[in-house]
């Protein structure tokens, strides 16, 4: 999933779920769920990840707060904000450093910030910048179900823009670009490479932004990211008019 090798990630879901029932691992119908709806997203299709997380119903072992914070992101991304918005308020209480520092930190954190900037608040996001200065050269990473957040510094990006710091923004967007390609890391890079090239239109940087987001059109088309493809294409589509 991380390469973008959707297919194959599939077929490997499944296996891998067949041989867990099989040896009647613990583990083996979470890790699918959190491996199906991280393919999901990568997709495009949050109507999907909501399908395999009810938000309706408690998360009560494994990564609760990833869990809550991933559900959250597909809510704010179908129109369902009032729900997304109780789940952030439910994560941030008692303060974003409560959130417990054990192997799940660094996924989980990632999570929670990309949910701040989805709702556009500016507040809570800002009040994460100091747990993620410290990291912003890592990445968010799940163990146990081994799944891939990308770059902190595109949390850091998305931050910095949502508090209209254009330049910085810009800055964190350019180490997280250089931190995907290096990982080979490629539906990061299209997500990256859209966020990057929206902000430079907004700048007035309207040839190298437009740019940006051709070739994240181009590489989310190549590896099936309908989402990133569809946004992409719109604002292309806007510099048209």
């Amino acid at each position: 999933t991380l390469e973008g090798r959707f297919d194959a990630a599939e077929r490997l879901i499944d296996e891998a779920s067949r041989i867990g029932r099989r040896i009647e691992h613990p583990y083996a119908r979470g890790v699918q769920r959190v491996h199906s709806a991280v393919l999901a997203r990568a997709r495009g299709d949050e109507a999907r990840v909501l399908a395999i997380f009810d938000p309706t119903l408690p998360v009560r072992q494994g990564p609760m707060q990833w869990v809550q914070a991933f559900v959250a992101r597909a809510l704010a991304a179908v129109g369902r904000s009032d729900e997304a918005r109780r789940l952030l308020d439910n994560l941030a209480d008692g303060g974003f450093a409560a959130i417990p520092r054990n192997i799940r930190w660094h996924g989980t954190i990632v999570e929670v910030a990309h949910l701040c900037a989805d709702l556009g608040d500016a507040a809570y996001a800002d009040a994460l910048r100091p747990l993620l200065l410290p990291v912003a050269q890592e990445h968010g990473v799940l163990p146990l179900a081994i799944c891939y957040g990308g770059p902190v510094s595109r949390c850091l990006a998305r931050i910095a823009e949502l508090l209209g710091e254009s330049d910085e923004a810009h800055h964190r967007y350019q180490e997280a670009l250089d931190a995907c390609r290096a990982l080979g890391a490629r539906p990061m890079q299209a997500q990256v490479l859209l966020e990057q090239g929206m902000l430079m239109v907004r700048r007035g940087e309207r040839s190298r932004g437009r740019e940006r987001v051709a070739e994240a059109v181009a590489v989310a088309e190549a590896l099936g990211m309908r989402g990133v493809a569809e946004a992409g294409r719109a604002v292309l589509e806007r510099g048209r008019g």
